[in-house]
C-alpha cells in the first residue's frame, strides 16, 4: 500500500497530464470554440481539490476506503481523457 504522500503526487500528476493534454488541445485548435474545452478544464481543477480533499479524509478511515477512492480517480481520469478524445475526433 502506498502512503499518502505518493498517491497524492500520483493523483496529482494524471490530473496534471491531463491538463497539459486539454491545453495542448486548445492551442491547436484556436480557431474553433474552445467552451467544452475550457468547462472541463475547469471540472478537471475542482475534481482535482476535491480528490486532495477526500484523500486527506480516506487517511483517518479504513485502507479500503483509500483504494476504492483510488480506482474513483483513475475511472475519472480515464472517463475526463475519452471526453477529450471525443473532442478531438469531432473535428
Amino acid at each position: 500500500m502506498s502512503n499518502k504522500r505518493t498517491v497524492k503526487k500520483k493523483i496529482k500528476d494524471e490530473y496534471q497530464r491531463l491538463e497539459e493534454d486539454i491545453l495542448h488541445y486548445m492551442s491547436v485548435n484556436k480557431n474553433q470554440e474552445l467552451t467544452k474545452p475550457k468547462a472541463q478544464l475547469s471540472e478537471l481543477k475542482e475534481a482535482r481539490k476535491n480528490f486532495v480533499s477526500e484523500l486527506n479524509h480516506a487517511e483517518k478511515v479504513t485502507g479500503q476506503f483509500v483504494n476504492d477512492l483510488l480506482k474513483k480517480v483513475v475511472d475519472d481520469v480515464d472517463k475526463r481523457y475519452k471526453d477529450l478524445k471525443a473532442l478531438i475526433s469531432k473535428k
